[in-house]
């Protein structure tokens, strides 16, 4: 489950990775909230 989460983020991050210059930074900022009793 936990895997299914980060799937998309991960995606996203190097698809980014393949195209952005390796000489400048790259950042996230990733924020989330947990709930409890929360279904997925």
């Amino acid at each position: 489950m936990p895997d299914n989460r980060l799937r998309f983020h991960r995606e996203a991050l190097n698809a980014v990775r393949a195209v952005w210059p390796e000489q400048l930074p790259l950042t996230i900022v990733h924020g989330a909230t947990e709930q409890s009793g929360a279904t997925s």
